[in-house]
């Protein structure tokens, strides 16, 4: 059965099919991922060619159909081109990294509202320059992280349930998660994590508007995010935009 459906998305990837087509990678709020032909968008002056860049926010009306791996679009109108990131390497750095992160551990029409609502202000906020894109991005990989299943536990151990917020000495697990300094102690190897950064880890899974860190325990953080997501899915091989810039 077909259906005309109008959502707002976010451009992911982009690539030319045929002699005058684009096939677009999106992320919706209601329909998750999916792909879109947009034909004749590479012909002439057709605004939709422009409409539907990386990392645009726009209006799509597609012509759906079940069990089509590819939709067409009807029409595309542009909301937000965020041009502030695009015209600033460090701001356009974190912005595609999220959009990475997207591509490739989001599954087809797979629903994830809440993670829709927190790209859009991802770079809503990286788009104004007033926040720093790289806490911004460690906070939206950890929503990630655990929007798809794969959320951490900080407030207690993972093997006997005991509170380790304010444990002083604590190791981490990938397949359990952290531990507690004496169930740490009974394991042959440990992984110790280091006080500050189980705080600032902490510390972004909340509503905090405040942080103490620096550049570098910010880049320990997203490496450590990688490695856990690399762990719980082989399939992902790092996040290849943040090797690149």
């Amino acid at each position: 059965m077909a259906a005309i459906v109008k959502s707002k998305v976010i451009v992911l990837r982009k690539i030319e099919y045929g002699d005058s087509s684009n096939i677009i990678s999106v992320f919706s709020e209601k329909q998750g991922k999916m792909s879109v032909i947009i034909k004749g968008a590479r012909s002439g002056k057709n605004k939709k060619t422009s409409s539907s860049d990386v990392m645009n926010l726009i209006e799509l009306v597609t012509y759906q159909k079940e069990n089509r791996e590819v939709q067409y679009a009807s029409q595309v109108d542009l909301i937000s081109g965020f041009q502030k990131i695009k015209s600033n390497l460090e701001l356009y750095k974190y912005a595609a990294a999220a959009l990475e992160l997207i591509y490739f551990l989001i599954m087809e029409n797979e629903t994830h509202e809440k993670l829709f609502r927190g790209i859009v202000r991802l770079l809503e906020l990286i788009d104004s320059g007033k926040n720093n894109p790289k806490l911004l991005f460690a906070k939206y990989f950890l929503l990630l992280i655990e929007e798809i299943g794969y959320k951490i536990n900080f407030s207690e151990c993972a093997s006997c349930m005991k509170d380790i917020i304010n444990e002083n000495k604590i190791s981490f697990d990938y397949e359990l998660g952290f531990l507690c300094k004496n169930c740490s102690d009974e394991r042959m190897e440990n992984n110790y994590f280091e006080k500050e950064l189980f705080n600032l880890i902490l510390c972004l899974s909340t509503k905090k508007s405040e942080y103490q860190y620096t550049d570098k325990l910010l880049d320990t953080v997203i490496i450590f995010f990688e490695n856990y997501i690399k762990y719980h899915v082989p399939e992902f091989k790092g996040l290849q935009t943040l090797k690149i810039f």
